[in-house]
């Protein structure tokens, strides 16, 4: 498990490859409103992690990303980003490169992994999502009644 990576530095670099080209090519003549979803997921997802754990959090995220709709979509987006900073943390993780969150065919290994080095990389996790979270605000106007 590589503890060496730059959070912040990989959040900028994940933000660009992974959050704002999936919001361009989902969003079409939407992109700000979903990306006002993807916002959204992005002030939550750090709160929840840390109130109820990183695996039924990220379950939690699967189970929504695999739906229909713009916040399924938001909630994949998000979690396509998470799940690759993981996958740099632990290289063994059953993701594929390049796989979006949605089309995880093995929830259950995924999890079970994560369940073993939760305890190592939910702290490490934390640095990467605040500068996520920071830049989705700087980027998209919050979902309207949000």
């Amino acid at each position: 498990m590589s503890r060496d990576i730059d959070p912040i530095k990989v959040a900028l670099e994940e933000f660009e490859a992974t959050i704002k080209r999936l919001v361009d090519s989902y969003g079409g003549n939407e992109k700000s409103r979903l990306g006002s979803k993807v916002r959204t997921r992005a002030r939550d997802a750090l709160d929840m992690i840390e109130n109820f754990g990183l695996v039924p959090s990220i379950s939690f995220f699967l189970a929504n990303a695999k739906k229909d709709g713009d916040v399924a979509i938001s909630y994949n987006i998000y979690l396509t980003a998470i799940l690759r900073y993981i996958k740099r943390l632990v290289p063994d993780l059953e993701i594929d490169e390049g796989k979006e969150a949605k089309d995880i065919s093995e929830p259950h290994k995924v999890l079970e992994k994560l369940y073993s080095v939760s305890w190592v990389i939910t702290p490490l996790l934390k640095r990467y999502m605040l500068m996520l979270k920071r830049l989705c605000e700087a980027t998209w106007k919050p979902e309207r009644g949000g």
